[in-house]
């Protein structure tokens, strides 16, 4: 019994990232906890979340009935989130837009045309995460605003996602709960 416990446990963590909250989870509690803000700005570290937002950058969320418009962006080794309370609005193009902009600073030689044609048509399959991912690193700007962040920041908060667990978020500057626009 305990054999199998050992062999449970290494188990969950060599595959621990089935079991993180998802990036979404966080940027929703988040809000929440900060009673639905005009706006906030944070970073969540990518091996402490599941990024179930991957292709977004900017776009349309809803908590509990209030619209943000968020712009999101991928700066190792953080997600970074800007929220705004606004009201809905179409985003695509602004979208198509930013990931257009983080195209260009990716090394894209490397990814065969299939990938180039599955980004096109917003068909992202695993392999083309992985590619995307990895490519991300040769972001210069993205690389190089996570890795000040990741030295600048000075402040943090924990999070309770929705299963009791508790996810650190980041902030170059401590946000004031009381702000308005």
């Amino acid at each position: 019994m305990l054999r199998q416990m050992k062999l449970t446990k290494s188990v969950q963590i060599l595959f621990c990232y089935k079991t993180r909250p998802k990036a979404s989870e966080v940027l929703t509690n988040h809000i929440r906890q900060c009673k639905l803000p005009h706006w906030t700005s944070f970073f969540v570290k990518y091996k402490s979340v599941e990024n179930d937002q991957f292709g977004k950058s900017h776009f349309n969320w809803n908590v509990d009935g209030i619209n943000y418009h968020i712009l999101r962006t991928g700066c190792f080794p953080f997600i970074k989130y800007h929220c705004t309370r606004r009201p809905f609005q179409n985003l695509e193009q602004e979208n198509d837009f930013f990931t257009f902009l983080k195209v260009v600073n990716l090394d894209v030689s490397t990814c065969s045309k299939k990938h180039k044609a599955d980004f096109k048509k917003r068909q992202f399959n695993d392999e083309w995460k992985h590619r995307y991912f990895m490519n991300s690193l040769n972001g210069l700007p993205t690389l190089a605003y996570g890795l000040s962040s990741w030295m600048l920041a000075r402040h943090h908060k924990k999070v309770k996602v929705n299963d009791g667990r508790y996810v650190q978020i980041y902030f170059l500057n401590e946000e004031d709960e009381n702000a308005k626009c």
